[in-house]
């Protein structure tokens, strides 16, 4: 598999995963100081320049790897109103292992979709210290005419260094997934509601929220899901 690129991130829906932007506090701007009261301002010390966030220290940016995921058009090529957002992450960087080893582990909430965290952070935190070295994240929707969601796939791709693939399927069953032939998949209400394919060194894996996709439909987009992350 040849690695991915570094990549985009380009957010065209506001999907809680898919968002990639870090959340940045405004600053107020400093009033100006009158000239006959000026005095000369050193820069603060190390220790007091403010910390960037994990979103900023992992983010990639330049180049648009939604290449590697799929399309709202492979989910619904029927559909007339579609959107997609996608959001990519290296995190084998020094700083942002720097932001981890800070970090105290976030326990994974298995009552939400996968990658199963409240926030970005946490993801980007948590998959850093399970040795992911990079992420890419999309989120596809079918749309009614007033621009409302009516149906969304999640998809996670993850390159794996060494020990991450065992750790995140530990995760995965710890929360309900089983292992069925060459996938794990859960199901819930008679619906299958998340499917990951395990490599040696990547990992697929796709949240449906769409009651109209047969089991099938979902069997054959995981499959080109893999296809196209492996490119």
């Amino acid at each position: 598999m040849r690695r991915l690129a570094a990549a985009t991130c380009a957010a065209a829906l506001a999907m809680a995963l898919a968002a990639c932007s870090p959340d940045v506090m405004p600053v107020a701007r400093p009033s100006a100081i009158p000239i006959d009261q000026a005095t000369e301002v050193s820069d603060p010390p190390p220790s007091a320049q403010p910390t960037p966030q994990m979103t900023d220290a992992c983010s990639a940016g330049g180049v648009d790897d939604s290449a590697y995921l799929l399309s709202p058009q492979d989910i619904w090529p029927q559909a007339s109103e579609t959107g997609q957002g996608t959001a990519t992450y290296e995190l084998d960087s020094d700083t942002c292992h720097g932001q981890t080893n800070r970090e105290s582990p976030a326990a994974a909430d298995c009552a939400r979709a996968y990658p199963y965290y409240d926030s970005d952070h946490d993801m980007l935190v948590e998959f850093t210290r399970m040795g992911v070295v990079l992420l890419l994240v999309g989120d596809d929707s079918e749309m009614n005419s007033g621009g409302q969601d009516t149906a969304t796939v999640h998809e996670v791709v993850a390159n794996l260094g060494p020990g991450a693939g065992s750790q995140l399927v530990a995760q995965a069953v710890n929360c309900g997934a089983k292992r069925e032939g060459d996938h794990y998949k859960v199901v819930s209400h008679g619906h299958t509601i998340m499917l990951m394919r395990v490599g040696a060194d990547q990992i697929v894996a796709l949240n449906f929220t769409d009651p109209t996709l047969t089991e099938a439909q979902r069997s054959a987009l995981l499959d080109a899901a893999v296809e196209r992350a492996s490119h």
